[in-house]
């Protein structure tokens, strides 16, 4: 899979689909920890600069695969495991929530997952995403609210 992964000096940017705010540049890791902290939803889009926006499921290296029924009943996905482990937090999910792999249609329960969602849990927090445009007040990045939580907070 190596060449679905692009180079490490790549610049970023993305455009949240809720209100077409922009983010970025940032690096390759810093939009991968995005993706693994719930700042990444499935109806976002990404690009390299350069105004190609493609939907951020899409981009394989950001491994957004899993699609689940949240607690409210909502459909979500598909999404990172390391979104699934901050759902899991926030109890938006429970360990016996039915999560489904996009690609291979391979279910089972999240708790059964734990190795996989607790690798990105563990890292550190990774930065709110900053505004390339000035009109967004840091009030603006704080967690959502539950009708969507593609962008669940960081603690």
């Amino acid at each position: 899979m190596a060449e679905n992964i692009p180079a490490a000096n790549a610049v970023w940017r993305l455009k949240k689909a809720e209100d077409g705010s922009i983010f970025g540049p940032v690096s390759l890791e810093t939009l991968k920890e995005w993706a693994d902290s719930a700042q990444i939803a499935p109806d976002d889009h990404i690009d390299q600069s350069d105004d190609q926006w493609q939907p951020a499921p899409q981009t394989p290296f950001l491994e957004m695969v899993w699609e689940v029924t949240l607690e409210s009943g909502q459909p979500y996905g598909p999404t990172t495991g390391g979104t699934l482990a901050e759902f899991l937090k926030e109890g938006l999910v429970t360990p016996k929530t039915e999560v489904t792999h996009a690609t291979t249609g391979e279910s089972k329960l999240l708790g059964a997952m734990a190795i996989d969602a607790s690798s990105s849990a563990a890292r550190p927090s990774a930065p709110e995403p900053a505004a390339v445009s000035s009109n967004i007040s840091p009030e603006d990045l704080a967690p959502a609210n539950p009708s969507r939580p593609g962008m669940v907070g960081a603690d």
